[in-house]
C-alpha cells in the first residue's frame, strides 16, 4: 500500500478540529451577514422609492464586503492548522509511518 495512503486517515484526524473551527466561523460570518440585510431591509423597508432602492443596495453591499472580510479572515485564521497538518502528512508519507492510533 502507498504511504499516502497509510498517513491519510491520520491527515484528517489531524484536519478535523482545524475544519470545527472553519466552520463555526464562517457560520459566524453568516449569521453576521443575514442580520446585516436584515437591518439594510429594516431601514429601508419596501416599497422603496429609487432613492431608497440605493439607498438599501449600498448598505447590502457593504454587509455583502463585511461578510467577505469575515470569511477571507476565517479562512486566514485556519490556513496555519492546515499547514500543521499538511506538513506532518509529508513528513509521515516521506518516512513510511506507520498509522497512527
Amino acid at each position: 500500500m502507498p504511504a499516502w495512503r497509510i498517513a491519510a486517515p491520520t491527515r484528517n484526524t489531524c484536519r478535523e478540529p482545524v475544519r470545527a473551527i472553519l466552520s463555526s466561523d464562517l457560520a459566524v460570518c453568516a449569521e453576521d451577514r443575514q442580520t446585516g440585510v436584515d437591518g439594510c431591509a429594516a431601514t429601508y423597508p419596501p416599497p422603496r422609492d429609487p432613492p431608497a432602492e440605493v439607498n438599501f443596495d449600498q448598505c447590502v453591499d457593504g454587509v455583502q464586503v463585511d461578510a467577505f472580510i469575515c470569511r477571507d479572515d476565517a479562512h486566514e485564521h485556519a490556513r496555519p492548522g492546515f499547514a500543521i497538518c499538511k506538513q506532518n502528512f509529508r513528513s509521515c508519507v516521506d518516512t513510511n509511518c506507520p498509522v497512527q492510533p
